[in-house]
């Protein structure tokens, strides 16, 4: 058995730096694509997948004691960003030729404003986490989490929603999907004056693990912990 575990994480070893190498290799360059020939209206795109395993006995080294095996999926997650940055500038001062044009006539009363520079930007982020479609039966609806049933019984864990008092958090259904309107804002500058409204995300200064002074914005750890970068883990705020 010992003899048939070591060989279990050897391949699983080898796939895995396989399939990293070959992400490697075949990463390109980013780029960006601009909807008008002005360059005014640009959209940007990201997308990738994180999945992680369970490997030496992690589940009897955690505090909730998870019924998992090793080498069983506890993560496959994906996850796609789009960005849309439009300069609203020339369009407003009537000097855009674009297939926008139109838009000028609307916008027109924001020439009183007399910006020196007027833009805003979206940001859409979509998350798909496949391990409760296809990963082990712990996550599935055969194991629900259970709240408000302590002592949890077999009965409460066949029927919650039967038992008086009892309820079922339906971590599945929360967890599977996840869409959010990230970041959603509108930048004016007139001479020295800068002014940003909108959701949004405030850095100040420049760090890589500990905030020191970046404390505005609260932190996202429900996708790969610290692991992941600061500047994908801020949740913004309307601001």
């Amino acid at each position: 058995m010992c003899r048939h575990r070591r060989r279990a994480q050897w391949w699983g070893c080898s796939i895995g730096l396989t399939l990293g190498w070959v992400l490697v290799v075949i990463q390109g360059t980013a780029s960006a694509i601009f909807l008008d020939r002005e360059e005014t209206v640009r959209l940007n795109a990201r997308v990738y997948n994180r999945t992680a395993y369970a490997v030496n006995d992690a589940a009897q080294n955690t505090r909730l004691q998870i019924p998992y095996s090793n080498w069983n999926m506890l993560q496959n997650r994906t996850s796609i960003q789009l960005e849309l940055r439009q300069n609203l500038t020339d369009l407003i001062a009537g000097r855009y030729e674009g297939f926008l044009s139109f838009l000028r006539y609307p916008l027109a009363p924001l020439r009183v404003l007399e910006p020196d520079d007027l833009d805003y930007f979206v940001t859409y982020r979509g998350e798909y986490d496949g391990v409760w479609d296809y990963g082990p039966d712990v996550f599935s609806e055969a194991y629900p989490l259970l709240s408000n049933c302590v002592p949890i019984t077999r009965v409460k864990k066949r029927h919650p929603r039967a038992v008086a008092g009892c309820t079922r958090l339906d971590t599945r259904r929360r967890l599977r999907h996840r869409h959010r309107l990230f970041e959603a804002y509108v930048n004016y500058t007139k001479g020295p004056v800068f002014v940003r409204i909108g959701r949004q995300n405030l850095s100040w200064g420049e760090t890589d693990v500990f905030r020191l002074l970046d404390q505005i914005n609260p932190l996202d750890a429900s996708f790969g912990g610290f692991l992941v970068p600061l500047d994908e883990r801020r949740v913004p705020l309307d601001m």
